[in-house]
């Protein structure tokens, strides 16, 4: 069954749920990775500080994604990495906004690699 035969609420399912999985693997490899506060809509991830909201309550949008890094004493505090998951105009893919389009998996690889990215510890 392709994402065009799936109802928004399906594809919001999937990806929270991928997301999820993904991101729980990603932890058995790398302690510094910690999962909390999982709820029917959210969940939270951390590493070095930094905290990965993943909320699929946000309005029009399949899933809203929000990296935030911590504040370093003496630097100016960064804005926080956003992404906001839709369909495509063909209702076909899901595409993750200024970012990959494609299958679940694709945008779900696409959000690990970013936080693992961003949250490389700095010396």
């Amino acid at each position: 069954m392709g994402i065009k035969d799936l109802s928004d609420d399906e594809v919001r399912h999937r990806l929270f749920e991928r997301l999820y999985d993904r991101l729980r693997v990603a932890q058995g490899e790398d302690l510094a990775i910690r999962l909390f506060n999982r709820t029917p809509i959210a969940f939270w991830a951390s590493r070095y500080g930094s905290l990965l909201t993943v909320d699929q309550s946000a309005q029009g949008r399949l899933i809203q994604v929000t990296l935030e890094s911590p504040h370093r004493p003496g630097q100016a505090q960064d804005e926080p990495w956003t992404a906001s998951v839709f369909r495509t105009a063909d209702g076909a893919r899901v595409a993750l906004a200024a970012g990959v389009a494609g299958t679940i998996d694709d945008v779900v690889d696409d959000v690990v690699q970013t936080f693992l990215a961003r949250t490389e510890p700095t010396d």
